[in-house]
């Protein structure tokens, strides 16, 4: 068997193991579950080793070492604090290493064919997933469904709907479920145009309209941003196809529309189903111990959990407090996992943890998150990261062919979206979760199908 071919077997069970783990972590029933979690390592270890013994193939992929720097400076933000603690850091740094190394990098004599097919399988797995939880969640929905659920690792959530009216699913967090919805729902744009069997393209677009009624319901007013940030970066590199006045014309149009329809047509979905009414009902536990069903009116749809007169809801606090931490430590921060332990001992008046909703981990903007962490060497190495990646993006686009640049727009517009969804949440650096495994997966098959443009006949 082809090197090639064995390396993409192996690399696509580690990717699918990685994705169900994650997946069952963002859902309240299986977070916490530890199956998941030890195939998720004995997999990461062998394609681990297998990466070392052949380290001078993957070195070669772009920004390797960037990032091998910034884990570098990671490593000794968190040794100058090592008196908060060892084991947290220590995880954090393997799963950056599954991230960066395992997930992100890709060995440039890989056929693009063999990473088609790999990028298919797992996008197909993404996209089941998401659909079936979408569909679910809607199922909560319509049966005004409402519980208190204790998962695996024994933390409560809330399942179904929200007592503020909003559709959590079986979702244990509902601004990164949204997120991931949204990239599987360009991922399914971005196949239907790939695929010529009516059975798929007719799965697609019924997979694509049950997690778009999701997205609705959820009301993640990230995911509204993030779906106009998508699709103007789609309409930009469509216009860059063929540059006229027309198309400029048209495709602006079409952008204004999303945006009418993310901000003023999503919430005029969600008035119209308020307005119906439904005789369902609804049970309503706040014990593990079984209780009789009872009626209960519906739940209005809405986002009454919005802080009054905070519509960053409590964002633009958490955000000033920052700046209490990077004045005492601005050159190396104070290290990601010790936030908290910090400020108990040098900062006890800072928002972070003097509020009334108790001590918050993180900041909710991967860019302070780095700047507290990591100071100004984490800053200027992620800036160097964002200006090698760009200008390489930028560099090689017109070297892909019709076929290539229609995928490459597609995952461009995908890690447009999770970035700016990074600046109201804290994942791409310090967290293993759902829509951090995205990001690096799609940025590394980007980066892969950019470096092999016009160096292979064989699609």
């Amino acid at each position: 068997m082809h090197k090639s071919v064995k390396e993409t077997y192996i690399n696509v069970l580690f990717k699918i193991v990685y994705l169900v783990h994650l997946f069952l972590s963002l859902l309240v029933y299986t977070a916490g579950n530890k199956i998941s979690l030890i195939l998720l390592l004995i997999c990461g270890v062998i394609i681990g080793v297998y990466r070392i013994v052949h380290i001078k193939e993957y070195l070669k992929f772009h920004s390797v070492l960037i990032l091998t720097a910034f884990m570098i400076s990671y490593i000794i933000s968190n040794l100058i604090f090592v008196r908060y603690g060892v084991m947290e850091q220590f995880q954090m740094l393997v799963w950056m290493g599954f991230q960066f190394f395992l997930l992100y990098t890709i060995n440039l004599e890989n056929k693009v064919s063999d990473i088609y097919k790999e990028m298919k399988i797992v996008f197909y797995t993404m996209i089941v997933l998401s659909t079936v939880v979408s569909a679910i969640g809607l199922g909560t929905m319509l049966a005004n469904y409402a519980t208190v659920v204790k998962s695996i690792d024994g933390r409560l959530f809330l399942t179904g709907l929200t007592p503020w009216g909003r559709l959590y699913g079986i979702y244990n967090e509902i601004n990164y479920a949204s997120v991931f919805t949204l990239v599987c729902i360009f991922l399914s744009h971005m196949l239907l145009k790939q695929n010529n069997k009516l059975t798929v393209k007719v799965c697609l677009v019924c997979s694509n309209v049950i997690q778009i009624l999701f997205i609705i319901f959820g009301q993640s007013r990230t995911a509204q941003v993030c779906i106009v940030m998508a699709s103007v970066v789609l309409l930009i590199c469509k216009t860059l196809e063929d540059v006229n006045k027309k198309n400029i014309i048209k495709n602006s149009v079409i952008g204004l529309i999303v945006v009418v329809i993310s901000f003023g047509g999503f919430p005029k979905v969600v008035t119209l189903y308020n307005s119906i009414d439904f005789d369902l009902s609804s049970s309503i536990d706040t014990d593990e111990t079984e209780q009789d069903s009872q009626e209960d009116p519906k739940i209005e749809m809405g986002r009454d959990d919005i802080l009054t007169g905070d519509i960053s809801n409590r964002r633009f606090d958490l955000w000033r407090s920052s700046l209490d931490f990077i004045k005492n430590e601005p050159i190396v921060g104070v290290g990601n996992r010790n936030i908290v332990a910090y400020a108990e001992e040098y900062l006890p008046n800072t928002y972070l943890i003097a509020n009334d909703s108790g001590a918050y981990d993180a900041f909710h903007n991967t860019v302070v998150d780095v700047a507290v962490s990591q100071g100004i060497v984490g800053i200027l190495i992620l800036l160097i990261l964002v200006f090698c990646i760009l200008k390489f993006i930028v560099g090689r686009w017109k070297c892909l062919n019709d076929k290539d640049k229609h995928i490459c727009s597609y995952l461009l517009a995908i890690e447009v979206m999770i970035a700016g969804s990074a600046m109201f949440l804290s994942h791409i650096f310090y967290v293993n979760i759902l829509t951090t495994y995205c990001f690096w997966l799609i940025l590394g098959y980007l980066i892969f199908l950019l470096s092999k443009a016009n160096l292979e006949k064989e699609i």
